[in-house]
């Protein structure tokens, strides 16, 4: 049977081992969040300078684009509206003349 004296140096052994391990696991595991982290640190930056000189690029197409389009639009709106005036002069003159025979 161990004695009481060798229980507790088997423990003390065992639990400063165990606190070791501890520390040392715990200290690869906070370096390797560390670089975890600087590496998507890194990562972000990089994707944001890409992003932003090709989204430059890119947004400024889309606001063409879409300028353009809306710009279409307009000229098929103010060519209908320029119609329907034509339209309603035309019928302005024609109920002016059927008054103007009416009396």
């Amino acid at each position: 049977m161990l004695t009481r004296t060798a229980l507790l140096r088997a423990e003390t052994a065992a639990a400063s081992a165990a606190a070791s391990a501890k520390k040392n696991n715990g200290e690869c595991v906070e370096e390797g969040l560390r670089s975890l982290a600087d590496g998507v640190r890194i990562v972000g930056e990089t994707m944001k300078a890409r992003t932003s000189a090709s989204s430059d690029t890119t947004l400024s197409q889309n606001v063409i684009t879409s300028l353009s389009r809306q710009e279409e639009a307009f000229k098929q709106q103010t060519a209908a509206i320029n119609e329907l005036v034509c339209t309603l002069k035309v019928i302005s003159s024609a109920l002016r003349l059927e008054i103007k025979q009416a009396s």
